[in-house]
């Protein structure tokens, strides 16, 4: 069990607090390919494919989380 200390040890600012569910993530992959010659292996229909089938895999498991 945590024993809670009667001074602080590290200090947040709510400034930067995110919420924990995020309704839209949108990348772009531009930097990464100008600075680091980064290129996807996976190509979006591919991506697409494995994350439906992940969702099934999930939702037959009923573990998909609440969208």
């Amino acid at each position: 069990m945590l024993k809670r200390l009667p001074y602080k040890i590290i200090a947040i600012n709510p400034k930067f607090f995110r919420t924990n569910e995020v309704n839209s993530l949108m990348g772009d992959a531009t930097k990464a390919k100008k600075e680091l010659g980064w290129i996807s292996k996976t190509r979006f229909k591919k991506l697409v494919k494995e994350m439906v089938e992940a969702d099934l895999k999930r939702l037959e498991k009923k573990t998909l989380p609440n969208l």
